[in-house]
């Protein structure tokens, strides 16, 4: 009735659950950096959203990117040397 799962079958399911708890793990780490919350790492399981996700991640403006060009705007007004 049941057939015995062998060493392939077990490779490939621990492949497959390996793939499935990591890439939420690093795509987490990757919105993390770019100033969005970690948690949307986990849009990456579900298909049709992660494509949908990666879009906008790839042409929404990144709030570190915003950060970092307020900072230089801020910096460079209060660098000795410089003309206001």
């Amino acid at each position: 009735m049941f057939r015995s799962i062998g060493l392939p079958e077990l490779l490939v399911i621990l492949v497959v659950l390996l793939v499935f708890l990591f890439m939420p793990l690093v795509w987490g780490k990757i919105f993390s950096k770019a100033g969005y919350s970690g948690w949307l790492g986990l849009l990456m399981l579900i298909p049709v959203i992660s494509l949908i996700a990666l879009c906008w991640f790839a042409l929404a403006d990144w709030p570190v990117l915003s950060e970092l060009a307020h900072l230089r705007r801020s910096t460079a007004r209060t660098l000795p040397g410089t003309q206001n």
